[in-house]
C-alpha cells in the first residue's frame, strides 16, 4: 500500500516492510510492468518501423540509462547472492527513510527462491518501525 508521503507498506512472506525504499521498489515494478504495453519503449523507432525491431532487455529505471540500470542490478544481485541471512536481515531492517531498493529487491528475490535462505533472514529481521 502506497501512502501520500512517498512511503509504502508492503508484505511478503507474512512479514511487513515499510519505508521510502518500498515505495520506490513498487513504483519501479509498476512502471516497468506498464512499459510492457507501450510500443515506443519496446521497439526501436516504433513510429516509422513498427514492431519489426524490439529493444533487447529493456529495463526502465527513472532517469538512469539502460546500461547504468543493468550495472546497478547486476551488482545488487551479486551482493544479495553472497550475503549471509544476518546481513540480509540487517539490510531489510533499514531506516524507513532509506530510498535505495535494488539490493533489497534482490534479497527478496533470493528469499523467494530459497526457503533455506528465507527462514533465517526472517528470524533475524527486525522492522524499523513500530506498529
Amino acid at each position: 500500500m502506497m501512502t501520500g508521503d512517498e512511503r509504502a507498506l508492503g508484505s511478503k512472506f507474512d512479514t511487513c516492510f515499510y519505508g521510502r525504499w518500498v515505495w520506490r521498489m513498487k513504483d519501479f515494478i509498476d512502471i516497468s510492468f506498464m512499459d510492457l504495453f507501450y510500443p515506443d519503449k519496446l521497439f526501436k523507432d516504433y513510429a516509422s518501423r513498427g514492431y519489426s525491431e524490439p529493444i533487447d532487455n529493456h529495463i526502465l529505471f527513472f532517469n538512469k540509462t539502460q546500461d547504468e540500470t543493468k550495472k546497478v542490478i547486476k551488482q545488487a544481485k551479486l551482493r544479495a547472492n553472497t550475503m549471509s541471512p544476518e546481513e540480509a536481515a540487517a539490510e531489510l531492517s533499514c531506516d524507513p527513510e532509506e530510498e535505495d531498493f535494488h539490493l533489497k529487491l534482490q534479497i527478496l528475490t533470493r528469499m523467494h527462491n530459497s526457503v533455506d535462505f528465507r527462514d533465517p533472514v526472517l528470524q533475524h529481521y527486525t522492522p524499523a518501525f513500530q506498529v
